[in-house]
């Protein structure tokens, strides 16, 4: 099953001011997501019913929504490890 994409305002301000070196690896991780929701990588976040995916510096939240089969991706933020 093939999900959407979508990313709130706030995260495409932040996917668009990603640094070019990482902006190809968080793109492919996102185009992944539309095949595979919750990959092995993914971690299920306790306080809400979403999930993480660390790639490169970056980290990105998102939850699904199985129903109208949409991820959508809350925001991209550097990682602070």
């Amino acid at each position: 099953m093939i999900y959407k994409v979508k990313l709130t305002d706030n995260a495409n301000e932040q996917f668009r001011d990603l640094p070019p070196s990482c902006f190809q690896e968080v793109m492919n991780e996102l185009t992944q997501l539309s095949v595979y929701p919750k990959p092995p990588k993914a971690e299920k976040l306790k306080t809400r019913n979403a999930f993480r995916i660390r790639v490169s510096n970056y980290r990105f939240v998102y939850f699904i929504d199985e129903k109208i089969n949409v991820v959508n991706v809350l925001h991209i933020k550097e990682s602070a490890e």
